[in-house]
């Protein structure tokens, strides 16, 4: 039980000191960035970060899929396969940037971004300067997931996690500083792109100097492992898609009926359920390495007790969620309101529940994650969120406009379905684990025949 702490451990600390990094940056910045260049200034600068921020998936998910993929393969002991991933997803993602990046540039200098979205007071000129810093922002997230995969598959998730929240806190305190010296936000804007382009290079010379053995190299480029990754790649791309899609899609479709004290409301308490949902997802990620490297060896002790210990956690704590918010829900709600909302129990209990079911399907998802076995539940939650928003938007169209609990109901069922269809997939597929393992020790245990 120590060894297991022992590796599970720093991993799930640098997790959660990505996790803070990612909140204490929020809090910061927003109060001294307004103080530097004034509330208009800031938001303008919220409105072009957003543009890079949401192109972040641009390799489409190939750099996912080579963490998981090239794990499973170096703890299977083949490393010449671990490489052939290694260096196709790096060609791939060298390309798609390629491409990514012509296009990128001809849209920020051929579209009048002041006028699309009012930017009062920014020229068009330096609109295009921040969306093209932007774009060093893009490529530099991208060549870190290079160095990420060669950490994960050498068995550093530490690591990984952490450099991860070390850029953020670099690009963050590198964007406050700029615009506290300069009160420019252009300035601010290059001292934001140019801090993480740095620190990547950094990393990434260091990763590659280090670990000599996980090296990308033209000769091991394979077309056919780029078809392999293909299909969990535009999984891992459109689960996140899904639900901001399903997230957000309920907000708009709400607004389309009820008042904006309401949407407000609804959109409070959303933040507050989902509260439990943002640490277990930590605590998945956690677990998303060492399920790989036990996949890959076929030790399914290891791999049934990482099981039981990480179902075990969540369940322990989604109870203690729902305590701390039969108790502090009303709290936390009049905290971010400022006493300006009040609490709709039935609302609320709702979502509460959504959220709660949420992290019970996100244990499935987890398993499959550590071996690119992503691509149903992807399916099923696409599906369902497709039949979601286009239910909503039909009946609001026929002038039937949805109330928050109707919305919170369809939200509910939504993720009631992927609790029922994933732990019946999870079900299956452990079961396929355990078989094809035993039969493998079978194999290795039975006699060699010598007869001709």
């Amino acid at each position: 039980m120590f060894n297991f702490f022992h590796r599970i451990g720093p991993t799930f600390a640098a997790n959660i000191f990505n996790q803070l990094m990612v909140i204490l940056t929020q809090i910061v910045i927003m109060p001294i960035m307004i103080s530097a260049l004034g509330v208009h200034t800031f938001g303008v600068w919220l409105v072009l970060a957003a543009i890079p921020a949401y192109l972040s998936i641009s390799d489409l998910g190939f750099s996912y899929s080579a963490k998981s993929d090239m794990s499973v393969r170096m703890a299977a002991g083949d490393h010449k396969g671990a490489i052939e991933t290694l260096s196709s997803v790096t060609a791939l993602m060298t390309l798609v940037m390629a491409g990514f990046t012509v296009v990128y540039i001809g849209v920020t200098y051929l579209v009048g971004w002041t006028s699309i979205f009012d930017l009062k007071g920014m020229t068009l000129g330096d609109a295009r300067t921040i969306l093209l810093f932007g774009l060093v922002q893009i490529i530099s997230y991208q060549a870190y997931m290079v160095s990420a995969a060669i950490l994960r598959a050498n068995r550093q998730p530490a690591l990984e996690s952490f450099f991860s929240g070390i850029l953020r806190l670099a690009e963050s305190s590198a964007l406050v500083a700029g615009a506290v010296i300069t009160h420019n936000l252009v300035a601010a804007a290059a001292c934001w792109a140019l801090a993480r382009l740095a620190l990547t290079v950094l990393i990434t010379f260091g990763t590659l100097v280090l670990i000599p053995a996980l090296r990308p190299s033209m000769q091991a480029i394979s077309r056919s492992r780029m078809v392999e990754l293909f299909r969990p790649s535009m999984a891992f791309m459109l689960m996140p898609l899904a639900n901001s899609f399903l997230l957000q899609g309920s907000t708009l479709l709400l607004s389309a009926g009820a008042g904006a004290s309401v949407v407000a409301a609804f959109n409070i308490y959303r933040t507050v359920t989902r509260m439990g949902v943002s640490v277990g997802n930590t605590l998945n990620y956690t677990f998303v390495p060492q399920y790989s490297y036990s996949w890959g060896a076929k030790n399914t002790d290891a791999y049934f007790k990482l099981f039981r210990i990480h179902l075990s956690l969540l369940v322990a704590g989604c109870v203690a969620y729902l305590l701390v918010q039969a108790v502090g829900g009303k709290f936390f709600v009049d905290i971010l309101s400022h006493h300006q909302i009040k609490l709709e129990p039935w609302v609320f209990g709702l979502m509460l529940v959504s959220a709660v079911l949420e992290m019970g399907w996100s244990v499935p998802l987890t398993l499959g994650s550590a071996n690119n076995q992503v691509a149903f539940l992807t399916t099923i939650y696409v599906a369902l969120a497709a039949v979601y928003l286009a239910g909503f938007s039909l009946t609001s169209a026929l002038g039937m406009h949805s109330s928050a609990a109707t919305q919170a109901c369809g939200l509910m069922l939504v993720n009631l379905v992927m609790v029922v269809v994933g732990w019946l997939w999870a079900t299956r597929y452990l079961t396929g684990f355990k078989t094809g393992a035993a039969k493998v020790e079978a194999d290795k245990a039975a006699p060699v025949s010598l007869s001709a």
